[in-house]
């Protein structure tokens, strides 16, 4: 079988594509005292994150794609839901697409952190 025709090399390839498309939207969150987090450009100026791991309230700063680390500003919080948006002072171009379909129940994960300056990370469940 050739590895054009093998399914598992098209769905490897399939996987890296995703990665690499995601992964640029993906950032490390440097807001808690040891090791940083993950969140993803939801706008040009918007990270959105988790928000447990949001421990101090000044000097946070995320990690983008290309390396670089810029300051932020916590723009919400809600601890209710778990999530927290913080705000970039310059926008970014590569946001996070919204999926062309609503994900079900039952369907393959593929998922994404930057867990720091060691580049993205992608595991499938």
């Amino acid at each position: 079988m050739s590895s054009e025709s093998n399914p598992f090399t098209a769905l490897s390839e399939a996987m890296v594509a995703a990665v690499d498309k995601a992964g640029s939207a993906t950032v490390a969150v440097n807001a808690r005292r040891r090791l940083p987090a993950s969140g993803v450009l939801y706008t040009g100026h918007l990270v959105l994150t988790a928000d447990h791991v949001i421990e101090r309230e000044d000097d946070i700063s995320v990690t983008l794609p290309d390396g670089n680390t810029v300051p932020v500003s916590i723009a919400g919080r809600d601890p209710s839901s778990d999530l927290a948006l913080l705000r970039l002072g310059t926008p970014v171009e590569s946001v996070a697409e919204k999926a062309a379909v609503p994900a079900r129940v039952g369907q393959l994960v593929l998922a994404l952190g930057r867990p720091g300056s060691d580049g993205i990370q992608a595991s499938l469940g």
